[in-house]
């Protein structure tokens, strides 16, 4: 078997199922044997019988196959037949039309009669298309308007015997007036030259087609294509039709393909569509395919002409990409919108021809109703009423167009019974916001009513201003919004999507634009939400790629009617205001602040109706004293920065296991309330001289519970503005502190936390740092107490005085007032010297609180007191027997060595008491040498220490080894930029007051009846004018000097601040920070 090549084939029968093993021979025969045949039933299945079966089924097998070959080759030949049948035909066709290009040029061109060919007789007939508008078709169309042009023509035909089948198609279109002008002018240009026998090789008949979506500009470039060729300025009759994309994408290389086909044709016109996508900025081919185009124009002069079409506006960057554009393409046709009367033609003929004059119209085609509407929404709102009377089981009358088929129903009757408008309704509160959608819903009533009468509408915009807080149900809003729209018929879609600035703002220069027209093109028909909006501005980075965004968003937005686009712009106030401040003036336009959507929060019976809501919805039930709590606790909440409303209840409520909620489940300590009283003494057990305080606080918590028992609001009689005047480490920050605890429990705080800075934390650096500073400060202290110490600083140089200016005006902003306790530290003169310089501060900080300096008595108790709580806090053997009590002769040598060190300027009171008994301590606790061994406090030891205390840092902020001269110079500068800047108020407050007297006598001259009195006041008038022109040049002049000095201190700060962070005081010759150390000459500053 070694020489033997054995192959398998397995052949599976149907009904025996048997493996045959046959054995190829290298003798070439074949070679059966009874090992080889596999038997798995037991018995042999391989007979002569099956053999047979098997051969006639092949040879039938055969036979078919046989039979569908010869079937497909009598198919190939019938359609190969047929191909050179068509091939025939067009190569007869192709030759007379040949035949008529060669009579054309060799007999003599007579202007206005040449006769089409039947190929482009054929072409106009095709322009002339059914489902074409715009064109009468030989119909008998009523006179809709008399154009001139059309008379022109008809009179060319009358007296010269003109003939023109382009022309003719183009006249038959309805509008269109300054296109038929222009192809009547260059008709005469070219009569012109024919009749003066020169060539027309030369001229140059590319066109620009430019005008809105469906103004007919494809339609007209067809014709054009007919019109040259029939004039004779085009040789050939081919119109290659591509778009600007399609070549963009296909490269050069398909740009030539396509000119040489049409040079293969003879000549004729190479039409593209939205030109302007070759220098589109997603276009990466574009702008080669324009630069190959640019030499063939001009190559191809007389041979092909080239026809672009596209809008206005993206045109003008198509042209911007070559000077040479122009020159090349010479020809411009304007497509004007189609005029309401226009329009209404279009749609007279379109229902004739779609329904063949078998439509009935209610008043008629030419009624008052088919003035109204377009097409596509009258048939839509037929086939609708059509399907709702079937179903009501009614019979309608399939042609026949109804008032409310044609121009829809009322929006009144629309609403009636309308889910959106209804849910709208039933939101709680939001009622101004409810008005101004009723506003709206009332003007789309008066503008259907006057579209009746035939009189002009009132403007309106769908794009509105969504303004105020988080959790005051913008977005739902809006979406009920733009689903009401869409049910009135104002959007064609109603969907609402949700962007913010990011998605919109790019990463490279163009892209921010594409961005943005990308998602407007995406929404049309929509609503289109753009929350948080005021992230655009930029602020003073002058982002580019946002400011792109902005304008992007003025060009395509246009809020005219039937724009079916709706942009929402969500926001809080002060950043939206700031916003429209900053960007283009079109944006405040497009969406007017004063017709926004103003989201209030919510009132406390409407958060209340809410909480109960959200309760019901969760399943639970709660107490009365459970829903007062959580009314409290949304009281202080508000309080907080970006107060959530009604989201605030989705956080609210932590007990699970039971159905009903208590007090506790609220607030763990919601009777701090009532016990707020007798905790009052409590907190103040550790200070000293607070009794006043402490009846003042008392005294406010009576006042909030009573005017809470008689549902008044009591944060309108509480005060929230503080003076603390003391000399340090009199407890000041500490007292801050236990008041954030009081209010916090009378509810008018969100946390009892304070929030401590110094008056340098508000100081800017720079111009224009300051009023951000305070700004954030303010936000951050929020529902807190802010904590101002070294306040006086605030009356030093320039940008502390706006630093102040800027802290009154948040005072009395209705986000900051009575939602924070604000409360400004510092000495008494220091602080007093503040007020005088500031009139405005005093009346918004009534209330002083006096912390006078520690006397020696309290300091002794103090130390005491300080040493015993280190004793206990650390377990320390300490003996203080020496001092408590300390004998008479010790407490009168302490009582008059603290009395020493309280009439030191730089003395800080408990703050150094307590320095002295940490450092006692530490000098004991360092000579500790057994565990056990007693700490022994000694007369010797505690007298010493009082002794060596080291002398403090002057508290006037002088810095060691200033001179006297230097300082007092200082001092002596100091004040008088404190004049100036007085003065400077004075006088801004006299040019008001001179201001406002010139208008009063100007309105008592108009109103005196004597001649006398008049002239009286007339010199009056004219004397208060003289001083007023007086005082403004007197402050233009010191404006120009803060304006310098602004300057200065700005070239200070980028040269480097003060390494103690004091101001700059000008001087003579340059400016020394406020401690005396530093100078910076006018000769480094440039000045």
């Amino acid at each position: 078997m070694d020489c033997m090549r054995t192959l398998q084939i397995f052949d599976t029968i149907s009904n025996i199922g048997a493996v045959i093993v046959i054995h190829h021979t290298d003798c070439g025969g074949l070679r059966i044997t009874d090992d080889d045949v596999h038997q798995p039933f037991g018995r042999s299945i391989f007979t002569k019988s099956s053999s047979g079966k098997q051969q006639a089924y092949a040879r039938q097998l055969v036979e078919v196959q046989e039979e569908i070959d010869h079937q497909e080759r009598i198919l190939r030949e019938k359609t190969d037949e047929q191909d050179r049948k068509h091939a025939l035909e067009q190569k007869r066709l192709d030759l007379a039309n040949l035949k008529s290009r060669v009579h054309q040029t060799t007999t003599k061109y007579q202007p206005s009669t040449l006769p089409a060919s039947d190929k482009l007789s054929q072409s106009a007939s095709s322009t002339n298309d059914p489902q074409n508008p715009t064109t009468n078709h030989g119909q008998s169309l009523p006179e809709w308007e008399n154009s001139e042009s059309k008379d022109d023509w008809e009179w060319e035909k009358k007296n010269y015997g003109a003939k023109n089948a382009a022309l003719d198609s183009l006249m038959g279109m309805i509008g269109l007036e300054s296109v038929k002008q222009q192809f009547l002018t260059i008709k005469g240009k070219i009569d012109t030259i024919v009749r003066q026998n020169l060539s027309l090789k030369g001229e140059r008949f590319g066109a620009v087609l430019l005008g809105n979506p469906g103004t007919g500009k494809t339609t007209v470039a067809r014709i054009y294509a007919q019109f040259l060729v029939e004039v004779g300025a085009l040789p050939g009759n081919h119109f290659l039709e591509t778009s600007g994309s399609a070549l963009a994408n296909d490269g050069v290389n398909a740009c030539k393909a396509h000119i040489d086909k049409i040079l293969e044709e003879g000549g004729g016109v190479f039409f593209i569509d939205e030109a302007y996508q070759l220098v589109s900025g997603n276009s990466f081919g574009g702008k080669a395919v324009l630069d190959y185009l640019l030499a063939e124009m001009e190559n191809l002069t007389g041979k092909v002409v080239f026809v672009l079409a596209g809008y206005h506006k993206q045109m003008e960057a198509f042209f911007q990409h070559n000077p040479g554009l122009p020159s090349r393409i010479p020809k411009q046709l304007e497509f004007q919108d189609y005029s309401n009367k226009e329009l209404h033609s279009i749609m007279c003929y379109s229902i004739k021809a779609k329904y063949k004059d078998h439509m009935k119209v209610d008043d008629g085609l030419s009624g008052l109703y088919m003035r109204i509407n377009r097409l596509s929404q009258i048939t839509e709102r037929h086939s609708n009423r059509l399907r709702k009377e079937r179903w009501q089981g009614l019979k309608p009358d399939d042609n026949l167009l109804t008032r409310e088929d044609l121009i829809g129903l009322e929006p009144s009757s629309t609403l009636k019974n309308n889910v959106a408008w209804s849910r709208l309704q039933k939101l709680i509160g939001l009622q101004s916001d409810k008005n101004s959608a009723q506003i709206l819903l009332d003007t789309l009533q008066a503008n259907y009513q006057r579209e009746l009468q035939e009189m002009p509408l009132i403007d309106y915009s769908l794009n509105k201003c969504f303004i105020e807080s988080p959790g005051t149900r913008k977005t739902s809003v809006a979406k009920l919004y733009g689903r009401i729209l869409a049910d009135i018929g104002l959007l064609s879609n109603g969907e609402v999507v949700v962007k913010n600035p990011a998605d919109f703002v790019g990463s490279v220069l163009g892209q921010s634009e594409a961005n943005t027209k990308a998602i407007l093109a995406s929404t049309m028909g929509k609503v289109l939400i753009i929350d948080e909006s005021y992230m655009l501005a930029g602020g003073a980075s002058a982002d580019p790629y946002k400011i792109a965004v902005i304008d992007t968003i003025v060009a395509e937005v246009q809020s005219t009617p039937g724009e079916d686009r709706c942009v929402l712009l969500l926001g809080y106030k002060d950043q939206m205001e700031e916003m429209f401040c900053d960007v283009n003036p079109g944006l405040a336009r497009r969406f007017p602040l004063e017709s926004s959507f103003v989201f209030e929060d919510f009132a406390d019976p409407e958060l209340q109706q809410i909480l109960n809501l959200k309760l019901k919805d969760a399943g639970f039930q709660a107490t009365d004293q459970a829903k007062q709590v959580a009314m409290d606790v949304l009281r202080r909440a508000r309080n907080r920065p970006n107060f959530g409303n009604a989201g605030e209840h989705m956080s609210n409520g932590s007990s699970k296991s039971m159905d009903t909620f208590d007090a506790i489940d609220f607030d763990p300590e919601f009777d701090r309330g009532e016990r707020a009283v007798t905790n009052l003494p409590q907190l103040f057990k550790d200070a000293v001289g607070c009794d006043q305080m402490i009846k003042q606080f008392q005294g406010y918590q009576t006042t909030a519970a009573n005017m809470k028992a008689l549902g008044m609001n009591p944060r309108e009689q509480i005060l929230f503005n503080f003076l603390f005047k003391g000399p340090p480490g009199t407890g000041k920050t500490k007292t801050a502190q236990k008041m954030g605890k009081v209010y916090y429990d009378m509810g008018f705080l969100a946390q009892a936390k304070v929030i401590e800075c110094s008056a340098t934390d508000l100081i800017g650096q720079y111009v224009g740092q300051t009023g951000p500073k305070v700004q954030k400060l303010f936000e951050k202290a929020l529902g807190k107490i802010l904590f101002i110490d070294e306040a006086y600083r605030l009356a030093e140089g320039g940008f502390a005085t706006e630093a102040m200016d800027e802290l009154v005006d948040c005072l009395t902003k209705p986000k900051f007032a009575q939602n924070l306790v604000t409360i400004l530290a510092g000495y008494d003169e220091d602080m007093n010297r503040l007020m005088n310089i500031n009139p405005g501060l005093t009346s918004r900080f009534p209330e002083s609180v006096i912390f006078p300096p520690m006397d020696a008595q309290f300091c002794l108790e103090l130390l005491t007191k300080v040493l015993d709580g280190f004793r206990r806090k650390a377990n320390a053997p300490l003996d203080l027997s020496i001092l408590d009590p300390p004998s008479l002769e010790l407490k009168n040598k302490l009582l008059e060595l603290f009395e020493s060190l309280t009439q030191l300027k730089s003395w800080g009171n408990a703050r150094d008491v307590k320095t002295l008994a940490k450092t006692m301590f530490g000098k004991l606790i360092s000579t500790l040498v057994q565990p056990n061994t007693q700490l022994l406090v000694t007369e010797i030891f505690v007298i010493e220490a009082l002794q060596n205390i080291p002398p403090g840092i002057p508290q006037d902020g002088r810095d060691p080894g200033v001179s006297d001269e230097v300082w007092n110079q200082l001092h002596s500068d100091k004040q008088a930029a404190v004049e100036r800047e007085k003065e400077h108020r004075r006088l801004q407050e006299e040019k008001l007051r001179e201001e406002q007297r010139i208008a009063d006598l100007e309105r008592a001259a108009k109103a005196a009846a004597d001649e006398a009195e008049k002239q009286r006041l007339i010199e009056e008038m004219r004397q208060a004018e003289i001083e007023r022109r007086r005082q403004k040049a007197i402050l233009e002049a010191i404006e120009r000097e803060r304006e310098k000095e602004r300057e200065a201190q700005k070239k200070i700060q980028m040269m480097g601040p003060c390494p103690m962070d004091f101001a700059w005081i000008k001087q003579t010759g340059g400016y020394r920070c406020a401690g005396g150390s530093h100078w910076m000459s006018d000769a480094r500053l440039g000045l």
